[in-house]
């Protein structure tokens, strides 16, 4: 696994994560969220109920979320082969939009 897909990942959570108050941007104390009208439904480090059926989102750890992003979306895009920068890019939109719609530029390469 290429080096940046750590850094990429922290960028991903800074806007990804709720935390325990006083405990902002501390990844031990990440609590999950059910914000009414989002159709993910329960959500923890950013990965939702609703697109991860199979996933106890509710003790879901850092790990496991780590898992879920780098078998996921990070892997489906390919992310390993783009440049510095435009990998994090294209994580982020996947994270946020699905892979489909950001994988479609690494698709097209």
């Amino acid at each position: 696994m290429k080096e940046n897909f750590a850094p990429s990942l922290e960028f991903v959570l800074r806007h990804e994560c709720v935390y325990e108050a006083g405990h902002d941007n501390d990844l031990n104390f990440v609590v999950c969220e059910n914000v009414p009208g989002d159709s993910g439904g329960l959500t923890k480090y950013g990965i939702d109920a609703a697109n991860h059926p199979g996933v106890d989102i509710r003790n879901l750890t850092l790990e496991g979320a780590t898992d879920i992003y780098q078998c996921g979306e990070w892997t489906e895009c390919h992310c390993d082969e783009l440049p510095k920068g435009i990998d994090t890019a294209t994580f982020d939109c996947a994270v946020n939009n699905g892979a489909a719609v950001a994988g479609f530029y690494c698709k097209e390469r």
